[in-house]
């Protein structure tokens, strides 16, 4: 008896203990803990990493700071190189040997150099924003108006010669000759269109020597008709002369009355060969 229940005893369920909130509170620090452990682990792995390869790192950092320096020269080299060639386009522009000018399409000079400006008499700040109309002669102003409708209906390259008109100085004659401007980005006002570069040719000298050009051709052809009317004065003279010597003898041969008809333009005797001069001078 006693031996049969304590077997019952023991192969009887053990009662289910209920978990308590101790318990459950020691569980969720365990899981912090475990966590906290875990990250400690891998900032110790990622240390550790570091402190075996830091040559590598080195040399990488020092490499691309090598590359830095040498993009930073070569970016100012090229600055530098940009700065010269705009200063020597801007000399080229604003001192060329000719005028200049940007055109809108309504006329106005948007750009002048200097040469252009000197044609015109002013300073390229008060000519900037004015037409260039207003400085055309009015009797070459039809051309100008017409040179500008060319170049709006794109009948590029224009040309026309005018007179502009200096403030207190004498006319300048120019040759006008335009294109559109290409690659050139226009406003943004749809009306405002493309603009026209435009060069100022100073043809002073050229009329001046067209002039004297003029003047040497003139006294050649006048030397031309005095010599062509003394010519014609001396045949006269010739002519007249011989028709009052005396008829030549029936005997004498072609040949004598010639000779007659010479010694009669060199002052000569026709028939004695003797100068009339030297004739008087002997008796």
């Amino acid at each position: 008896m006693g031996r049969q229940s304590r077997q019952k005893r023991r192969s009887a369920p053990a009662p289910a203990v209920a978990p308590t909130r101790g318990s459950e509170r020691g569980k969720s620090e365990l899981l912090e803990e475990v966590d906290s452990l875990q990250k400690t682990l891998r900032e110790q792995t990622a240390a550790a990493a570091l402190e075996r390869e830091p040559p590598h790192m080195e040399r990488l950092v020092e490499r691309q700071r090598r590359e830095l320096r040498r993009g930073a020269a070569d970016l100012l080299l090229e600055h530098k190189s940009l700065e010269d060639a705009r200063d020597r386009y801007a000399d080229l522009y604003d001192f060329a040997p000719i005028g200049y000018i940007t055109l809108e399409p309504n006329g106005l000079m948007e750009e002048v150099n200097q040469t252009a400006a000197h044609m015109l008499g002013l300073v390229r700040a008060r000519l900037l924003g004015t037409p260039l109309l207003v400085y055309v002669t009015p009797s070459d102003r039809i051309k100008f108006l017409a040179h500008m409708r060319r170049c709006r209906s794109g009948a590029v390259p224009a040309m026309c010669e005018v007179t502009l008109r200096q403030r207190d100085k004498s006319p300048v004659p120019v040759q006008i000759y335009s294109t559109i401007a290409e690659g050139r980005r226009v406003s943004a006002v749809p009306l405002d269109g493309p603009r026209f570069r435009t060069v100022l040719i100073d043809l002073t000298e050229r009329r001046q020597y067209e002039a004297e050009v003029a003047r040497y051709q003139d006294r050649l052809q006048s030397m031309a008709t005095e010599l062509s009317m003394a010519e014609e004065r001396e045949r006269r003279r010739i002519a007249t002369r011989a028709a009052r010597q005396p008829r030549a003898a029936p005997g004498l041969g072609a040949h004598q009355a010639r000779g007659d008809a010479e010694a009669v333009g060199g002052g000569r005797c026709p028939r004695s060969g003797q100068d009339r001069g030297s004739t008087g001078t002997r008796q």
